[in-house]
């Protein structure tokens, strides 16, 4: 009886043992996964940071227009609203601007914009009913009297290529319209 009491005890400890090991192993090898995951470029999303560290923003050459009801009407529409953007939505604009201003200049226009990351840019922005974002830019080249640029809409007549505006669609990615002033 104390022979099958040990051998009994004996193969329980084995099978406890084969049971423990079992289990260090299934940790072990979710913790290489985990780590290797970690690792692994594709899986990780970018943060804002990183996109910024990409494609810099210089947060200095913009100006969010106050909540304005009626320049929402005039540039979108009656059934848009005010929304505020984030950091996100200004790397973004800034992707298109830059595209929107080279494709202008492969359309063979006249009147060429350079370097739009020197213009200064007052932004309105709106959403309609279903959540597209739209914004409208417009650039100016220099804040010669225009102090209060910040705080009202700049609205000039001519001037060339020093002013120029778009509208875009932050959803869709693409531009809505494109205009550079007239030479005068």
């Amino acid at each position: 009886m104390a022979l099958t009491v040990q051998i009994k005890m004996r193969n329980l400890r084995l099978t406890l043992n084969k049971t423990y090991n079992l289990l260090i192993m299934r940790v072990a090898v979710l913790s290489l996964f985990l780590l290797l995951q970690s690792l692994n470029p594709i899986s990780k999303s970018k943060s804002l940071f990183e996109y910024q560290k990409l494609h810099p923003v210089d947060m200095s050459k913009y100006a969010v227009l106050p909540e304005d009801k009626e320049a929402i009407n005039i540039f979108f529409g009656k059934s848009y609203r005010f929304v505020q953007l984030t950091n996100a939505d200004f790397v973004e604009i800034d992707s298109i601007l830059t595209k929107a201003v080279d494709d202008h200049k492969k359309e063979g226009s006249y009147v060429l914009v350079k370097h739009p990351d020197k213009y200064y840019k007052q932004v309105l922005a709106a959403a309609d009913e279903k959540g597209g974002q739209e914004v409208y830019l417009n650039c100016l080249c220099s804040l010669e009297n225009n102090k209060d640029w910040k705080q009202r809409f700049i609205l000039v007549m001519d001037g060339g290529n020093c002013y120029f505006q778009v509208k875009m669609n932050l959803k869709t990615k693409k531009v809505i319209s494109f205009s550079v002033n007239g030479l005068g």
